[in-house]
């Protein structure tokens, strides 16, 4: 997986009022009007607390949503995959400390998301010292680890799910064989603000680690993913933008100065390398 995250908040896509800014550099090209029919999106993120292990990776294949408008029914044309999700091994313990693993986002109808379920394959490993242990999973979880959300969409907001991963309690030894089996504890929470910051990057692959920074330093950051970059805040004011492209990509950091974000607004830039 490659969107390793330190933190990343995500939230509320206002409807009210939307402010968006195309730049390059720090210039100022256009004003773009408010859109009163965004979609709503949701980013989903994993998380862990520590465990007394030296790794834990995951084999994560697929992250599914069932967003079916029946409260209740699993239905299969309700599942519908992230559109960005990239499948690979994830460190659960590198998860911890405020730490997260960005694992994707999907646009919504309005409606309703019942449950989201991940699915998991066959290289899960526990690592103690230099010893590794494949980890085992129930062949009742082959389908995937189905976790209740029930909540309510609502158009033009960005929700912010969180799934935590609880390796501590997941990881069970088989008896005295000296083997290990993985069986899943997870929680989640959803979040959804009031103030956002959203932003777009082009070209669109750029690998980019984007920071905003308010007026007394606090700073959040996380990494644009298919160009796009989400941001929920806690507090309006004043606040600066950074982008900074990886270095084998041959463009220059971008900043982007003064810009004041009001609650209830949707503040979007467009950053151009």
């Amino acid at each position: 997986m490659k969107n390793f995250v330190t933190l990343l908040l995500l939230a509320f896509l206002a409807s009210c009022s939307n402010q968006e800014t195309v730049v390059t550099g720090e210039e100022i090209l256009l004003e773009i009007p408010e859109d009163e029919n965004a979609p709503a999106v949701l980013m989903v993120n994993l998380i862990d607390a520590p465990a007394d292990y030296d790794k834990v990776l995951v084999d994560i294949i697929d992250v599914q949503v069932n967003v079916s408008t029946e409260e209740e029914e699993d239905s299969v044309g309700g599942w519908q995959s992230l559109e960005n999700f990239d499948p690979g091994l994830i460190d659960l313990l590198k998860l911890t400390g405020g730490n997260s693993e960005f694992l994707g986002s999907m646009q919504l109808p309005t409606g309703r998301i019942n449950q989201i379920r991940l699915v998991l394959g066959e290289n899960n490993s526990l690592h103690i010292g230099e010893e590794v242990f494949p980890l085992d999973t129930p062949s009742s979880m082959q389908s995937g680890l189905k976790v209740l959300v029930h909540q309510d969409i609502v158009q033009g907001v960005v929700y912010d799910l969180t799934i935590d991963f609880d390796a501590a309690k997941s990881i069970v030894q088989a008896g005295n064989s000296g083997q290990y089996n993985l069986k899943p504890v997870l929680r989640t929470s959803m979040n959804a603000g009031e103030v956002i910051l959203r932003g777009q990057i082009t070209p669109d692959n750029t690998k980019t680690v984007v920071y905003a920074v308010s007026e007394n330093m606090d700073t959040l950051s996380t990494f644009a993913n298919n160009g796009e970059y989400y941001f929920n805040l806690e507090q309006t004011g004043t606040y600066s933008i950074i982008a900074v492209p990886a270095g084998d990509t041959g463009f220059e950091q971008v900043t982007l100065d003064q810009i004041s974000i009001v609650n209830g607004q949707n503040t979007a830039t467009t950053i151009n390398f």
